[in-house]
């Protein structure tokens, strides 16, 4: 399932060279508004590895994001919204709960606009216990809302004009 992605390079324009490039067979994948194939292959509580593949000109992008932990990445989907922002829920269920949800703006700023330990209602509690596990999400273009599965039930979340966070959910 894993392994390295074979390709060839053109030398001095006169003859191909094989090269070889390291490659996760990904769990999850999304093609962007721009064409571009989103790849994450997980390892549970382990992080993530992101490749980030445009197919347009068949070639690799940087899935380097300067604020983008993908030791604390656990995607579960990608998607766009209208204003072509990409946006990654991300959830682990391991000794207690964890969700959010990333978005990557089209200058590859990135943002975590929900957290779900800013929705527990115990302060007292400590690692993880009462939040949520954000599961798969996706985006309506009609209400501009983002709908997300959790342990506790599917919940419609209004977005805001900036990267603020979300502090309103609605359980549907």
């Amino acid at each position: 399932s894993n392994g390295q992605l074979v390709t060839k390079k053109k030398i001095l324009k006169l003859f191909y060279v094989k090269t070889n490039k390291y490659f996760n067979m990904p769990d999850l994948s999304y093609l962007d508004n721009y064409d571009k194939l989103w790849m994450a292959k997980t390892f549970g509580e382990f992080g993530t590895e992101l490749q980030i593949f445009n197919t347009a000109d068949d070639s690799y992008s940087d899935s380097r994001f300067d604020s983008l932990n993908n030791g604390l990445l656990f995607p579960k989907s990608f998607f766009n919204d209208n204003n072509n922002n990409l946006y990654i829920t991300s959830g682990l269920s391991h000794f207690g709960n964890f969700g959010q949800i990333i978005r990557i703006n089209t200058d590859r700023e990135v943002s975590t606009i929900f957290d779900s330990k800013d929705f527990v209602e115990d302060s007292d509690s400590s690692f993880y216990t009462n939040q949520l596990f954000v599961g798969p999400g996706a985006f309506n273009e009609f209400n501009n809302t983002i709908v997300i599965s959790t342990n506790d039930g599917i919940y419609e979340l209004t977005l805001t004009k900036s990267d603020k966070r979300i502090s309103e959910m609605k359980l549907l």
